[in-house]
């Protein structure tokens, strides 16, 4: 089975703006045809850490993971970005799952 290194973003403190803090992005697939949880984390003073499954293969995950990454979606969004591509990985797949905690 494939290992998927979490994507970790820094962000420095600005002043009188924005404090330090470390947004984590894991994917943690259970076999090769699924499902996968992926887990948003962040460090610093709103540290919070917030985890989901997803019924469908590795490789229809990632590409999520990479999108939340790379646009440094927040925790109190996220769940509602993975709403939005769910139905287009569930095509995808031929699956007709629900996301599940």
């Amino acid at each position: 089975m494939k290992a998927y290194a979490p994507l970790t973003r820094e962000f420095s403190a600005i002043e009188k703006l924005q404090l330090p803090y470390h947004l984590t992005y894991a994917l943690a697939p259970a076999g090769t045809s699924g499902p996968c949880r992926l887990t948003l984390s962040r460090t610093g003073a709103a540290a919070c850490c917030d985890s989901l499954v997803l019924d469908a293969p590795p490789q229809s995950c990632y590409p999520v993971l990479r999108y939340l990454y790379e646009n440094a979606v927040q925790p109190e969004i996220w769940r509602d970005v993975i709403a939005d591509f769910y139905p287009i990985i569930q095509q995808l797949d031929g699956k007709d799952g629900v996301c599940s905690e």
